[in-house]
């Protein structure tokens, strides 16, 4: 038998860009609401927001993955940027003017999602000359089929003791 393995395919990318300014994201928080209408179809839009302990604004999808605990932080602000039904970029906005973006599909959707981030903040604190820069993927996550079932116990176990590759393994 020849395995066969389906073309790799992106699933997601974390991206990071600069501001260049100093972002005073209580602000934002505070006046993001009519910046956003969570009853629209609008792609690209920011959907709503967390900061710190106040109250969530808009819609923020719960994550997937389980927490011990709720963390607040007060040195950033998080906004979701719907893309499609049920897709959504999370962005983290600290007040240093530094950006990262979870869940980015593609190259083509991070600048759209740098551009509504952009246009956003430098909208809601027009005193400030924003610009983006240091633009950088800094993790991409890929997949494929392999077209078998593949015992990652055992190829773990190999990778590890047979070729002395750093690997780690999470059961479910």
């Amino acid at each position: 038998n020849i395995i066969r393995p389906t073309p790799y395919r992106i699933s997601t990318m974390t991206c990071i860009f600069n501001l260049n300014e100093l972002i005073d994201i209580k602000h934002i928080y505070d006046n993001l609401d009519s910046k956003f209408n969570i009853k629209t179809d609008d792609l690209f839009e920011i959907s709503g927001c967390i900061f710190g302990s106040n109250p969530i604004k808009g819609y923020v999808p719960k994550s997937r993955k389980p927490t011990k605990c709720k963390i607040n932080f007060y040195n950033q602000l998080t906004l979701s940027i719907k893309l499609y039904e049920n897709k959504y970029v999370k962005a983290k906005l600290f007040i240093n003017g530094k950006v990262q973006m979870t869940g980015v599909p593609d190259f083509k959707t991070r600048e759209k999602c740098i551009n509504t981030i952009y246009n956003l903040v430098q909208s809601l604190t027009p005193e400030k000359k924003y610009s983006c820069s240091d633009i950088k993927t800094v993790l991409i996550n890929s997949d494929f089929d392999m077209g078998c079932n593949v015992n990652r116990e055992a190829l773990h176990d190999i990778l590890l003791i047979n070729y002395n590759i750093a690997v780690s393994y999470e059961s479910e």
